[in-house]
């Protein structure tokens, strides 16, 4: 594919309108929304009449993301990509582009432009999967979600990123209550809802990692059976008989292996031998490192820059149901690491959704910490 390297009047003209009506498209609560979203369409086609674009409802660092797409149409792909590079700094829009087909127009969609530079790329390949008729979902059973897709069960402080379809079982980046500002740092953990009391689990480091594990365990026997695993032996026995069941050469799994080898090529995975050890003692204990804090999800609670000298944690079961009286009496001198972990907790043991007045009190204790994401997370899960 070659790309030009003077751009076309075309690519300069669409930016010198679009820019002019750049707060325009910012705002999209206007009354004329409709309409405007028409004329950028229309400005659009002027360009190549197959190139569609997505403005993002969520902002980031006060910027939303204009995605632009082919539609799928090999022949429109230079004309996007010419498109993007001619993009001028603006000040309320990131510029993406994708290979993957959207629907007609312009769509308003919450974006996924949270993502660490290595998921944009696992991302990018996925949209050259579906390009010959191929997908992650396909041959690996993960898909791209957003925030919108998380459970009771999803930590406030987890993104969701991708899920599987079965049992709600999804895929998310750590924050921290927004410590990790480097996401591609971030530890990726699993939320099982239908696992009672495993609902939570640590899978790998960091988005990298992640990637090396989706290419050492094929069958993703950790991520949909993690709590059945008490030993290496279960996980090696379990690891056999589906490479028995694999080897009988079918077109899935020929094709399977295909998708596996290009994401080892253009990924550079690196094979995990052993993924129960690296997952259950080399993950963990990495974690451990960071905790100060136990919670009975298993996350734990990791240090913030000002740690107080003692964090007392709240003593709470599963069973039992303080009185609000009593937590409000604990937050008004416990440090920042004891509140959170309380607040995982509560979450945890489902008392949050149990208790509005409680829920009430939390999102109002998150947003004086600091956790406005959270603070709106919690707001979100109504169910």
């Amino acid at each position: 594919m070659l790309w030009t390297t003077k751009f076309e009047n075309r690519f300069e003209a669409f930016w010198d309108w679009f820019k002019v009506r750049e707060e325009t498209y910012w705002d999209l609560q206007l009354p004329d929304r409709d309409k405007e979203l028409d004329n950028l369409t229309i400005r659009l086609q002027r360009v190549n009449p197959q190139i569609s674009c997505k403005i993002c409802g969520e902002l980031t660092n006060g910027k939303r993301q204009l995605v632009l797409s082919a539609e799928g149409k090999v022949e429109a792909f230079d004309d996007v990509l010419n498109l993007e590079m001619a993009a001028p700094e603006l000040q309320k829009f990131e510029i993406n582009s994708c290979c993957q087909s959207i629907s007609e127009g312009v769509e308003v969609i919450t974006d996924l432009s949270f993502l660490p530079p290595t998921l944009k790329r696992l991302k990018s390949f996925d949209e050259v999967l579906h390009r010959d008729g191929k997908s992650l979902d396909e041959y690996m059973g993960l898909h791209w979600i957003d925030d919108t897709k998380a459970y009771q069960q999803t930590p406030l402080d987890v993104l969701p990123f991708m899920g599987t379809g079965v049992d709600g079982i999804h895929i998310g980046l750590l924050t921290d209550f927004g410590k990790v500002t480097d996401l591609e740092q971030a530890f990726i953990v699993s939320i099982s809802p239908m696992d009672f009391e495993n609902e939570v689990k640590l899978l790998a480091r960091n988005a990298k990692e992640f990637i090396d594990y989706l290419y050492s365990d094929e069958e993703l026997l950790f991520l949909f059976n993690g709590s059945m695993l008490e030993s290496i032996d279960d996980y090696q026995i379990m690891k056999q008989n589906a490479e028995k069941d694999a080897s009988t050469e079918t077109d899935f799994y020929r094709v399977r292996k295909e998708v596996a080898a290009k994401l080892q090529e253009v990924m550079g995975c690196v094979d995990i031998a052993n993924v129960y050890e690296y997952i259950q003692k080399t993950v963990t204990a990495s974690r451990s490192t960071q905790v100060v804090l136990p919670t009975m999800d298993g996350l734990g609670i990791a240090a913030t820059e000002n740690i107080a000298d003692h964090s007392p944690l709240f003593p709470l079961t599963r069973n039992e149901d303080p009185a609000l009286e009593e937590i409000m009496t604990f937050f008004v001198s416990a440090p920042k690491e004891s509140k959170l972990a309380l607040i995982r907790d509560v979450q945890f043991t489902g008392l949050v959704f149990e208790d509005p007045e409680l829920k009430a009190f939390l999102i109002e204790e998150l947003k004086e910490m600091g956790c406005c994401k959270e603070a709106e997370r919690l707001v979100s899960l109504n169910w």
